[in-house]
């Protein structure tokens, strides 16, 4: 029974082994599986060319989808061939394009049979369609767990994009190198967590080293730092590097290169942060600011040393003074040439300094010796001066040239003052002569500075006058169509809040103008117009207008126009009418209470008329005042005034720009006047101003040219509108039909000729800018008899707005000139003048 016992026992435990056995390759067996399906998803998605190869005949077992794509076959042609007998077959890889690679050369056999590591070897694939791809080829030995070699494993990786991307990078890094070497500065970078770092040749060559040579760091910084700046950049940078936010880092400071030579830099930098926040890379510029360091210092120095001389002088004349003996004594102290006159300016005394810089002795200096050292060309000038003040009494001051000892020309200032007797008499001439030849090179330099300076702020004014077109013309529809929101009667709400839109965008393009009007003048572009005007009917429209704004704030506003003032003038009605809107309407802003009052005359008589009422040829000088009742500008901002965005320090609760008086102020200089102010703070202000012009032509004033009576009862026109913007075309069509006429619309050039051939119009409004054909081209041709009536009225309707812009369309042929946004005034007044004196359609 024990036996039998034993036996099931045994036979328990070996079913049981040998189903835990069992268990264990099921187990097996589905992590096989699930190996099998993870590689066969990695060969079908992963974006890279994997090849898996059997040893020890690299024979090809597995190949990813994009190996197959990029290899141009399928799986079935390639699975279970060798390598070489692929290569043999195909000539699939070559390693320059041209020569056939051997089979003991394919970085797959070199790894399953010599067990090699090949990395990012450069090779060119063979397509069956013709196609030659480079490509980079990974490959390596696979092993089992007692190191045998079972296969090899490659990945091709296309080159193409790389290369291309490649490519772009280098013309990226080009022009970036080309840029920063214009510029004279250097680049650099720094990983802070790899310690990697990059410098650029132009970086390297600022502290004198050359491209291929590192640059040595101590404590995190430059090695070069000079020591005596070393502590301050240190502790700056580590400021820098303990910040967590990204920060720009701006330092000057001194460096010594090997050669000994100190030089300053200039070092931008800004950190870059990884997704962990962590600082992950410095990189910046740098700039040799040695130059400018050295002029700043000279400058200095310079200023020092002519407050030096300024005090030095004053104490050394202050003693001289007192007698004789202490000029001598002093002469021979200071290092500035002391002289002694008589009377009628002949030389006294010399001091040795100056003898010894005019190699003469006292004895040759004497009477007027000291004129043979002169420069020929100063001789003249500086002894008519130096007489003229013998004979007056005034005090003497001359810069002049003389021949140094070492035959180098250098320039003296000259100072003297005459030294009196009781009796008023002048008993000598006492001064010293200064080398200011330094001085004068330092004064050259900062001259040549501040014409670069000019230059630059003269570029930037010439970019910011050239945007008038672009901004203009969404201008146009903003405020039109909201004119045109508020013809059509909205309900009280809507209308208001029509109102603040138009308002507002009526203050944004007094801004733009304003900016405009300053950088166009700033870079000289403003050239004034030179035509007759009606300067009565101007100014009576223009007060008219004024008058409405300073009603509605309870403010009287009272207008005076002297008799002598002619009606008809010559000049810019436009800048004219801006000088006065101008002043008017910062008067009327800046006054709660009280009333504004504006004079115009005409200064000393010029400008009367004669028996006929006609004005004199002579020219005219225009005086204007306009007064006001504010609350006036502190003394001490006077000054300031007429300076772009100063308001003299008045109320932050008005609006607006500060370049209004600025602008003021450039334009009557432009017409050949002058501007002032008198203020009372609590009391008031009054600008005055002048302009010079020119009395009108007697044509212009018995005629009225120009303005031609508008026939009552205005007849409807016939318009041709050109206009490739849809919303500006949708706006000019809304008005002109608002004021009764009839349109036709085209969207280009060609299209208008087209029209002009087939239908008669008596008035054609034309963009400019405009795609097929500009609108100074089509006027061109109608001009020139090629589309309908080659003497149709053509009024330019463009957002080209700068000064030369309207000559250059009345010279292509066109008639007048609006600019945009439209001005329906303006409108009118053009539509009417067509209408009273064009030839109809009726």
């Amino acid at each position: 029974m024990n036996l039998i016992a034993m036996s099931k026992d045994e036979l328990a435990e070996a079913l049981q082994h040998a189903q835990e056995q069992n268990a264990r390759l099921q187990e097996r067996l589905a992590e096989a599986e699930k190996s099998e399906r993870l590689l066969k998803s990695i060969l079908e998605y992963i974006p890279g060319g994997l090849i898996y190869a059997e040893a020890p005949d690299v024979s090809i077992r597995a190949v990813s989808r994009y190996g197959q794509q990029l290899i141009g076959r399928q799986l079935e042609s390639i699975e279970g061939r060798t390598g070489p007998e692929i290569q043999e077959s195909w000539k699939l890889l070559h390693p320059d394009g041209v020569t056939q690679a051997e089979h003991e050369e394919l970085p797959l056999v070199r790894a399953v049979a010599k067990g090699e590591d090949v990395r990012e070897e450069e090779w060119v694939l063979f397509r069956p369609d013709g196609e030659k791809i480079p490509i980079l080829i990974h490959a390596g030995p696979v092993r089992d767990e007692q190191g045998t070699i079972i296969g090899g494993l490659a990945s091709l990786i296309g080159m193409e994009k790389r290369r291309q991307i490649e490519e772009r990078l280098r013309e990226s890094e080009k022009r970036f190198r080309l840029a920063i070497s214009a510029a004279r500065m250097g680049a650099y970078s720094r990983n802070l967590q790899t310690g990697q770092d990059h410098w650029s040749p132009e970086f390297l060559a600022i502290y004198g080293l050359g491209p291929d040579e590192p640059l040595p760091f101590l404590d995190g910084i430059p090695a070069a730092v000079h020591p005596e700046d070393r502590p301050r950049v240190l502790a700056e940078a580590r400021v820098f590097f303990g910040r967590t936010v990204e920060q720009e880092f701006c330092n000057e400071h001194r460096i010594v290169r090997s050669n000994g030579e100190i030089r300053w830099v200039m070092i931008l930098g800004k950190m870059e942060f990884d997704l962990a926040g962590k600082p992950h890379v410095i990189y910046g510029l740098g700039m040799d600011v040695t130059e400018r360091k050295q002029a700043e210092e000279a400058l200095q120095q310079a200023k020092e040393k002519a407050e030096q001389q300024a005090n030095e002088l004053r104490e050394a004349l202050q003693r001289l003074s007192e007698s004789e003996q202490r000029y001598r004594v002093m002469g021979e102290t200071i290092p500035y040439g002391v002289w002694m006159c008589d009377p009628n300016g002949k030389a006294t005394y010399v001091s040795p300094s100056f003898c010894k810089l005019l190699d003469m002795t006292l004895e040759e200096q004497n009477d007027f010796g000291w004129t043979h050292r002169l420069v020929p060309e100063d001789v003249d000038p500086m002894m008519d001066k130096w007489i003229g003040c013998c004979c007056t009494g005034k005090p003497w001051e001359h810069e002049h040239r003389i021949v140094a000892k070492d035959g180098g020309i250098r320039t003296v200032l000259s100072k003297g003052l005459p030294i009196r007797h009781e009796n008023g008499k002048i008993a000598c001439w006492v001064g010293v002569n200064l080398d200011i030849t330094e001085r004068k090179m330092m004064e050259e330099d900062l001259r040549q500075a501040k014409q670069a300076a000019e230059a630059a702020n003269q570029a930037k004014s010439e970019f910011l006058a050239s945007m008038s077109h672009e901004i203009r013309t969404p201008m146009n529809g903003i405020i039109g169509l909201t004119e045109l929101a508020l013809m059509q009667e909205p309900k009280a709400k809507i209308r208001d809040y029509l109102q603040m839109v138009k308002q507002s965008a009526n203050s944004l393009l007094d801004i733009i103008n304003d900016i405009l009007d300053l950088s166009k003048i700033e870079a000289g572009r403003v050239e004034l117009e030179h035509a007759d005007f009606d300067l009565r009917d101007m100014l009576d429209s223009l007060f008219e207008t004024m008058r409405i704004g300073a009603e509605r704030k309870g403010l009287s506003f009272s207008t005076a126009i002297d008799p002598g003032v002619p009606d008809w003038i010559k000049g810019d009605e436009g800048r004219l009418r801006q000088i006065f809107v101008n002043l008017i309407g910062n008067a009327i802003k800046y006054t709660e209470a009280g009333q504004v009052s504006v004079r115009v005359g005409v200064e000393d008589g010029r400008g009367a008329q004669d028996a006929g009422g006609r004005n004199t040829p002579e020219r005219v000088c225009l005086v204007a005042s306009v007064k006001d009742t504010g609350g006036g500008i502190p003394k001490d901002k006077l000054g300031r005034i007429f300076e772009p965005f100063d308001t003299g320090a008045r109320s932050a609760k008005y609006d607006g720009t500060g370049l209004g008086l600025a602008i003021t102020k450039r334009l009557v200089e432009l017409m050949g006047g002058r501007i002032t102010v008198q203020s009372e703070l609590g009391r008031g202000s009054t600008f005055s101003f002048s302009a010079a012009l020119e009395a009108a032509s007697e044509a212009a004033a018995s005629e009225g040219f120009g303005h031609a009576a508008v026939r009552p009862g205005a007849r409807t026109l016939r318009i041709l509108l050109a206009e490739d913007n849809e919303i500006n075309r949708f706006l000019a069509v809304e008005l002109l039909k608002g004021l009764g006429h009839e349109v036709t619309t085209v969207q280009d050039g060609r299209q208008a000729l087209e029209i002009l051939s087939k239908e008669r119009f008596d008035l054609v409004l034309m963009d400019v800018q405009m795609p097929q054909m500009h609108g100074d081209e089509v006027t061109r041709r109608i001009r020139a008899g090629e589309a309908g009536d080659p003497h149709v009225p053509i009024v330019a309707l463009t957002a080209y707005a700068l000064k030369g812009d309207r000559e250059r369309f009345l010279a292509a042929g066109m008639d007048d000139y609006l600019s945009k946004p439209i001005d329906m005034q303006e409108l009118e007044r053009v539509l009417k003048r067509i209408g009273a004196v064009g030839k109809g359609t009726e």
